[in-house]
């Protein structure tokens, strides 16, 4: 329930059309799953620090995109749920070698 706190979209108030609804379930999926992965210190692997303040920020800005449109005056709500999402990819990706690394040493 703290996620409609953070975005309210999440409550489908004036969502007026299938894709929109569908967009905020998928951005609201994900902010959670980075938001879970960043307090866990786990995504697919042990959290390093700069890892984690890429999932805080995968988090923040895919619940309030407003704050990054707000100060950096650039992109609607759209252009940031897709930064987001490569943030997260991009985490994804830098920790794929560390847990290749780790099968084959068998730990």
């Amino acid at each position: 329930p703290f996620m409609f706190i953070f975005n309210t979209d999440l409550l489908l108030i004036n969502v007026t059309s299938w894709w929109h609804g569908v967009v905020i379930f998928v951005t609201g999926v994900l902010a959670m799953f980075a938001f879970a992965a960043l307090t866990q210190n786990f995504f697919i692997a042990k959290n390093r620090i700069y890892e984690a303040i890429l999932l805080a920020g995968v988090a923040l800005m895919v619940l309030r995109p407003q704050i990054f449109m707000s100060y950096l005056h650039f992109g609607n709500t759209f252009v940031w749920y897709t930064i987001g999402l490569a943030l997260f990819g991009f985490t994804y990706l830098i920790q794929l070698p560390r847990v290749r690394a780790m099968a084959r040493k068998g730990t």
